[in-house]
């Protein structure tokens, strides 16, 4: 009877001591997982506001530090001070230029302050657009490494996202890429998460369901799209209806129309449709698509064999793939319509390989090795493109600098002549691929700076080659 005591005592004991590890261990894990999370986003604060910082305005930022009257300066030019002179000025735009009222507010919001306001909001956007793509992944699969994939989440970004200067960097094209993407993924973060129908939550999908439409011409029906498919599945697989997921894909289409039917967008966006110009376009859209995503295509397939292999990966899991999926092409195809196509409009494919990506390598987690080295591997890509990255917006921006400071020392009834910058060399540049200084006097970015010194004319000399 004493010796069944006593085991009973020490199995207790030793019951106890296991909890109370297994508990400890919990609790270390979640204060490690917690300053890996802190670290990543210190780091990620750091490198993208560090680039903001390198960037200074460039093309249509000039222009829309005004309300918008036309593509040149006129007579009677006001600066934007204000909600009502912002409304004005969209008002204008969307009957002159194009209907993207909701990217062009927030520029010329962020435009009537100091630079710096801009430089720091805008990191944060990023920091917030990662943190959506984590929540998205969320919704279909546990995450027990949440530090790790926030680090790939922000990696896979930098290395993905297209002219990547130009839609995150410049002001004028973060407020169209980088700002609305937050809109369209959490409207389709809303969809995802298959909530239950309350007066916020069907709120929440009419404002986000509208803005998603009103984002651009690509991104905003491709997400519109994925709604309507998760809508379908949620009445085919859970024979339900959710009236708010019917209430924002109204007010998305509705969104995408009034968008759509600006004067401007019409005047700009008109192309002759045959059968020559669709194929020509298919082409481009095809080839500029896999020359900037084959990589990372590879790479999910490759993801989706070892996933396949070790039985990691079900039913789910490849429906969900394939929604992300039908997103990422619909983003791609659909600019078949559109006259011009720069590699900045795939920005919203972008951020749907990366979904797709980071939840695939999220499931690996019987890999923990290659998952780690796989992280290493992103790791030492993007350090290595951060430096040139830097470099080279180091050298941009010393050079714009100048003129600046040739221009603030200048006299109302000067013409100024600028030393034009040299080109850039990579993607992470703002200056890449936007308009400068120029050495005609008389072109619209010439004129728009030279407005907004208040210099006479500029005029622009080449750099001498070093």
């Amino acid at each position: 009877m004493l010796t069944t005591l006593i085991n009973t005592k020490d199995y207790t004991i030793m019951t106890r001591r296991k909890h109370s590890k297994k508990n400890n261990s919990c609790l270390n894990s979640k204060k490690e997982n917690t300053y890996i999370k802190w670290l990543v986003l210190i780091i990620t604060f750091i490198t993208i506001f560090t680039l903001n910082q390198l960037t200074y305005y460039t093309s249509d930022d000039y222009t829309y530090h005004y309300v918008y009257k036309g593509h040149m300066p006129t007579t009677d030019i006001e600066k934007i001070d204000g909600i009502g002179s912002i409304v004005t000025s969209q008002i204008n735009h969307y009957h002159l230029w194009n209907g993207r009222y909701l990217a062009h507010s927030i520029v010329q919001f962020f435009l009537q302050y100091d630079k710096i306001i801009f430089n720091i909001f805008n990191t944060f956007a990023f920091i917030l657009l990662m943190y959506l793509i984590y929540a998205i992944i969320e919704t279909r699969s546990s995450i027990k490494k949440p530090g790790m994939l926030l680090a790939q989440i922000a990696m896979l970004l930098w290395l993905m996202i297209p002219s990547f200067g130009q839609t995150v960097l410049w002001v004028s094209g973060a407020g169209n890429y980088l700002w609305t993407s937050l809109f369209y993924t959490g409207f389709l973060l809303l969809y995802l998460k298959n909530l239950d129908d309350h007066l916020f939550v069907i709120l929440g999908s009419i404002f986000l369901g509208f803005l998603t439409g009103v984002t651009n011409e690509n991104s905003g029906p491709a997400t519109i799209l994925v709604a309507v498919c998760i809508f379908l599945l949620n009445i085919i697989i859970n024979k339900k209806i959710k009236i708010y997921q019917i209430t924002g894909i109204l007010f998305s289409v509705l969104g995408f129309i009034s968008m759509m039917s600006s004067a401007g967008s019409q005047k700009r966006g008109h192309i002759d449709l045959s059968i020559e110009v669709l194929s020509r376009n298919l082409t481009n859209i095809f080839t500029n698509s896999m020359i900037h995503f084959y990589f990372f295509y590879l790479l999910i397939l490759v993801l989706i064999l070892i996933l396949s292999l070790l039985k990691a990966i079900n039913a789910k899991d490849i429906y969900f793939i394939i929604l992300l999926l039908i997103g990422h092409f619909a983003c791609i195809y659909s600019l078949i319509l559109v006259s011009e196509q720069p590699l900045r409009v795939l920005f919203g494919a972008s951020v749907y390989l990366v979904i797709v990506t980071t939840y695939l390598l999220n499931r690996l987690l019987k890999l923990k090795k290659s998952q780690f080295i796989l992280t290493v591997g992103l790791l030492l890509f993007s350090a290595y493109h951060y430096y040139n990255a830097i470099q080279d917006n180091r050298t941009t921006y010393s050079q714009v600098m100048e003129q600046v400071a040739l221009l603030k020392n200048a006299s109302p009834d000067e013409d100024v002549t600028l030393p034009m910058i040299t080109y850039p060399k990579t993607n992470y540049n703002a200056y890449k691929g936007t308009a400068n200084v120029t050495q005609d006097r008389e072109a619209w970015f010439n004129k728009w700076m030279a407005q907004y010194y208040n210099v006479k004319s500029i005029t622009g000399i080449p750099q001498p080659n070093k």
